[in-house]
């Protein structure tokens, strides 16, 4: 994809009105050269250049798909860079990603909690289902605690239940932003380490949620509505839960 990218962008810059202009800038001399240059070189140097010339260049290239696909990758390579962690294995790794733009959104994300650093994009990108944790570090940095340790606890092998397909649609888009705060973050955490996962997190959702309502209605109650520490020592409790959590 890259190769092509390159051969369209030299190509359509040589026959361009404006190749005068750009003659002396970094990217107008590698473009002029007869010799191929390597994808890192190229994309290191496109991100390099002024923003201005850049969007004179991409007029070059002609398939919408392909500039498209570039723009995508183009937005990881430059938070790589703000990072300095734009080397060759990191280019490799980002350029060969299958979901180039989950990628992007995940270094996004970790870049703006000033969180993105080698072991956190290695892991991002090799996380087998970026698109849910994505969805995760959304409500993160939306409710502004999207942090290094709270990243930990997110991705830990035993928080998985945290990113999953059920949790994400029984509880994470059932909790309003402005109601996520640490402490309840904190508590969803220990929520998933439960033996039944789900139910001790429908638990704190409901404890969110009553919160909210009792501040909404003016009511100060001296003690917790729920127990955090509440048992849920038997299965038929749990299947109560469950499916009353179902029809709300």
């Amino acid at each position: 994809m890259f190769e092509q990218i390159y051969q369209d962008m030299k190509v359509g810059y040589k026959q361009s009105w404006f190749r005068f202009f750009f003659k002396y800038t970094a990217l107008g001399k590698l473009l002029e050269q007869d010799t191929q240059v390597s994808a890192f070189t190229f994309s290191d140097t496109y991100l390099s250049s002024w923003w201005w010339n850049r969007l004179w260049f991409e007029t070059c290239i002609r398939q919408e798909d392909n500039l498209s696909q570039f723009d995508r990758m183009l937005r990881s390579f430059s938070d790589l860079k703000k990072a300095e962690l734009l080397t060759q294995e990191n280019f490799t790794l980002a350029v060969n990603h299958p979901d180039p733009g989950s990628l992007a959104l995940a270094l996004f994300y970790l870049r703006k909690a000033s969180i993105l650093t080698q072991a956190n994009f290695t892991l991002v990108a090799n996380h087998p289902d970026l698109q849910r944790l994505n969805s995760v570090l959304f409500d993160l940095t939306d409710s502004r605690i999207l942090t290094q340790e709270n990243f930990a606890k997110l991705t830990a092998p035993n928080h998985t239940v945290l990113i999953s397909e059920e949790s994400r649609r029984l509880i994470w888009s059932r909790i309003p932003l402005a109601l996520l705060t640490q402490a309840y973050f904190d508590r969803l955490v220990i929520a998933s380490e439960d033996a039944y996962p789900i139910v001790a997190l429908q638990i704190v959702l409901y404890q969110i949620l009553a919160s909210n309502l009792m501040n909404v209605l003016g009511v100060h109650p001296g003690h917790a509505v729920f127990n955090q520490a509440q048992s849920t020592h038997t299965a038929s409790v749990h299947r109560s839960v469950s499916e009353s959590a179902v029809r709300l």
